[in-house]
């Protein structure tokens, strides 16, 4: 009996080895695959059971099918990337529609209105300096669509009172359009950063790229408003002039008078100890006998205004709505608070420091251009029907030399660049000092104005790279403040234009450049120390 039970107990080991055998083997013949049906009739999982090689292929299609969702969901796909580029160019064409012909306005204040224009020009960039500092909030409110609407009708108001001229409704329409226009600037940065900052399944290196190359997209079509605007104003003197030929805006004098004596008229009689006297009144400063014709300016509201409700348009139903995705502040600070903690931190940066007076001075150069040598050159020597046609080579010189800087700084260093810029604008202003301007040097009013807007592109196409580079996560402030100097300096020049003479202004931007260029000099050759530093270890 003893023996017997060790027996027993081997053969129902056996059994139960040759059951657990068996149970394998069925298992290694069939696979439970289990699948979730998503219809609309079915709610619950039911299970299948496959060969193994149906198995496998039933995964590997399931697979594939997962792979392609997560290609097409892929915030770095092609489909995001071309809306990022249509966004950054359908923004940039409203800017043309709308602010085309704010630009030409402002080239043609100082010839119509000398006194009145300048200084409205000047509280409009004083108020737009201030409420900048306000886009942060706007955006958040209202968003860029409604902001774009209510600067299109401001906009639309200041072009209504180039044909309704009123002193009073021109200064009015001016510090609206200036309160408006800052936080303009800020709500149109802060969709480019957010449209951009899309393409973040790049690295940060490659995103830095993509990021740099959107943002020359959009500066190359925006700022050629210059050339569109400024062409569209000349085929409009033009053909409205052989319309109403007898007509002129502007015409306070007679047609005997010739481009010598006119350009006399202009400096000589006004100008006395380098200012302008004061009890000489603001009519008496504009004498071109050719002036607008009187149709032209209903013209001028008709394609304007028409394409101001364009560029609105534009924004409001076809650009993409981005979402603002709103930053948590620990400490729980107002937006106000945070914009000027921004402004601060990046007026400290010593970098941003040097680079300071050549913000200040783009913006002083660029009032020069469009409010004294319009009115002091173009306007006594050629008469202002010939200003349009002036600038557009200076919007044509701009676009393409921005477009030359870019390309030429992939094969020169920056400093080189700088240096031509340099060498062209101090060459510009010594022209205009010994040169007395007449009719029948016409050629040479195209040459400045295209050499100024090659130097304008320089300028402004180093300063902005630097600010990109030097602030790749958050670069929409940086051009805020930007901006903000260039609009003061641009506030500070149409405010004095009106009393001091063109010869004392062309010293004094002589001046500041050169006190400018000595800190923007440093900081350059600072760059480009750094980017060999950059590629030596790149190197390694």
């Amino acid at each position: 009996m003893e023996q017997a039970a060790p027996t027993e107990c081997r053969k129902s080991l056996d059994q139960l080895l040759e059951q657990a055998l068996a149970e394998r083997s069925r298992e290694e013949e069939q696979v439970e695959v289990t699948y979730e049906l998503t219809s609309d009739y079915v709610s619950e999982q039911h299970g299948f059971r496959l060969n193994p090689e149906d198995a496998a292929a039933a995964s590997s299609s399931q697979n594939k099918e997962e792979e392609d969702e997560e290609n097409e969901e892929a915030p770095g796909s092609f489909q995001i990337e071309r809306k990022v580029r249509r966004n950054s160019i359908l923004l940039g064409i409203a800017i043309i529609l709308c602010f085309g012909g704010f630009f030409v306005l402002q080239s043609l204040q100082s010839s119509m209105f000398p006194v009145t224009g300048l200084q409205s020009l000047s509280l409009l960039y004083f108020f737009a300096t201030f409420s900048c500092i306000l886009g942060p909030i706007i955006d958040q409110k209202i968003g860029i669509r409604w902001t774009f609407l209510a600067v299109s009708l401001l906009e639309a108001c200041y072009v209504l009172v180039f044909h309704y001229y009123h002193p009073v409704a021109l200064v009015i329409c001016a510090i609206l359009l200036g309160l408006g226009l800052g936080p303009m600037i800020r709500v149109q940065k802060s969709y480019l950063s957010r449209n951009i900052s899309r393409l973040s399944y790049v690295t940060q290196a490659m995103r830095n790229k993509i990021q740099q190359r959107y943002l020359r997209i959009f500066f190359h079509v925006s700022k050629s408003y210059y050339f569109w605007g400024h062409l569209a104003a000349t085929i409009i003197m033009e053909y409205a002039g052989t319309m109403d030929s007898g007509g002129s805006l502007l015409s306070n004098s007679t047609e005997d008078v010739t481009a010598v004596q006119r350009t006399e008229l202009c400096y000589e009689r006004l100008c006395q100890n380098g200012i302008y006297p004061t009890e000489i009144e603001a009519d008496d400063t504009s004498s071109p006998p050719a002036g607008i014709p009187s149709n032209a300016t209903m013209v001028f509201i008709y394609v304007f205004t028409t394409s101001i409700a364009i560029g609105g348009l534009i924004v409001f139903i076809f650009l993409e709505k981005i979402e603002v995705l709103l930053e948590q502040d620990p400490m729980e600070r107002s937006v106000f608070y945070q914009t000027m903690r921004q402004i601060r931190l990046i007026l400290v940066d010593k970098n941003v420091r040097l680079a300071l007076p050549m913000f200040v001075f783009i913006g002083i150069e660029q009032a020069f251009i469009f409010g004294d040598f319009t009115r002091a050159y173009i306007s006594c020597a050629l008469g202002v029907q010939s200003v349009s046609f002036t600038m557009m080579c200076l919007g044509g010189a701009h676009t393409l030399g921005s477009i030359g800087v870019h390309l030429f700084s992939q094969h020169f260093q920056r400093p080189i660049i700088m240096a031509a810029g340099l060498v062209c604008q101090s060459g510009l202003l010594m022209v205009l000092w010994l040169w007395t301007p007449v009719k029948d040097d016409a050629a040479v009013f195209y040459v400045i104005a295209g050499g100024w807007g090659l130097c304008n592109a320089i300028w402004e196409t180093l300063t902005l790279t630097f600010l990109a580079s030097t602030y790749p996560d958050d670069w929409q402030a940086p051009f805020c403040t930007y901006y903000q100097l260039q609009w003061f300096g641009m506030a500070i020049s149409f405010c004095i234009s009106p009393y001091l003479c063109t010869e004392i202004k062309i010293l004094a931007l002589a001046i500041f450049l050169a006190v400018s260029i000595i800190p923007y000099t440093i900081l350059e050759f600072r760059l480009h120390h750094r980017s060999q530093i950059q590629n030596r270890t790149d190197m390694l």
